[in-house]
């Protein structure tokens, strides 16, 4: 027989794993968009909003999973930093090259084909 303790325990882990799976997800796509961003950058858009849940603490037998999806959490972190920290570099060095040969304000150009 189930007890209300248990369908609570019950809907508890279940509400646990489905955000273990939504976070592994993020993680997933977030892995994609390093390792291709143009790929990934195509399907970003479509996430949903996240809402934070209020679920309690992880179920016991639920903590190695979230401690290993808390890892990868903190690689991916490392990662973006150093890719956004490329990127910086990068873009200062484009501003450097367009403004070394630069020739003068872009603008719009006139030509007088009467003369």
């Amino acid at each position: 027989m189930t007890g209300p303790e248990d369908l609570a325990r019950g809907a508890i882990t279940a509400a646990w794993v489905a955000e273990l799976e939504r976070l592994e997800a993020d993680v997933h796509r977030t892995e994609e968009l390093i390792a291709d961003p143009t790929e990934a950058l195509l399907s970003w858009h479509t996430r949903p909003a996240w809402h934070a849940p209020s679920l309690g603490p992880v179920p016991e037998h639920l903590r190695p999973r979230a401690e290993a999806l808390l890892a990868r959490q903190g690689e991916l972190r490392t990662q973006l930093t150093e890719a956004l920290a490329a990127l910086a570099r990068q873009r200062g060095f484009a501003d450097r090259v367009s403004d070394a040969t630069a020739s003068g304000p872009a603008g719009p150009a006139y030509l007088d084909i009467t003369a």
